[in-house]
């Protein structure tokens, strides 16, 4: 459609229309944004030595390979190629989960994401980086890099942990 000779109404509804479904995506995201926030502080109302082997279990259903604590609900994954290879950069993602016990018969399981990528310099083809994790990322030169909450991971522990609670949420929000 060409604005020089369409009609001015043709015009106006094009855009109220394109206005119209950027206000509903807009909503969706705030609600789903809402749903994460409620995930993030969600107690279970149940032992810790319940919800761990389903923490667990979630991580090696995304095909990560969990090292356990055994003394302490602490788990770490190696790391796992997340993108395909490429010479713009290979992902790769690793986890760190804790799992607290909050009082009698209720705990807390918090889900965080560290991702790396490496890169083929284009004068070394054929070179990659065995060990993406000894790559120099993060605050320059401490060695450490930021791990960030997965909320999408917390969320998807709900509804397997507890169905019925992810349903109301989902529904009320």
């Amino acid at each position: 459609m060409n604005p020089k000779t369409a009609s001015p109404r043709a015009v106006s509804l094009l855009v109220l229309s394109a206005w119209m479904l950027t206000c509903a995506g807009c909503a969706a995201q705030r609600q789903q944004v809402a749903v994460e926030d409620a995930v993030r502080e969600h107690v279970y109302p149940l032992p810790l030595h319940e919800v761990w082997p389903q923490a667990l279990a979630l991580l090696k259903d995304k095909g990560f390979t969990v090292k356990a604590d055994a003394t302490r609900y602490e788990a770490r994954t190696d790391w796992e190629q997340i993108t395909p290879p490429s010479s713009l950069g290979t992902g790769y993602a690793n986890y760190f989960v804790v799992g607290t016990e909050r009082g009698p018969g209720q705990c807390t399981v918090r889900y965080f994401r560290n991702e790396r990528s490496t890169a083929t310099p284009p004068s070394q083809p054929g070179r990659v980086d065995p060990h993406p994790e000894y790559q120099r990322d993060g605050i320059q030169g401490s060695g450490l890099v930021p791990m960030d909450r997965d909320r999408q991971l917390e969320w998807q522990l709900l509804q397997r942990v507890e169905p019925e609670v992810a349903r109301n949420l989902q529904a009320n929000r």
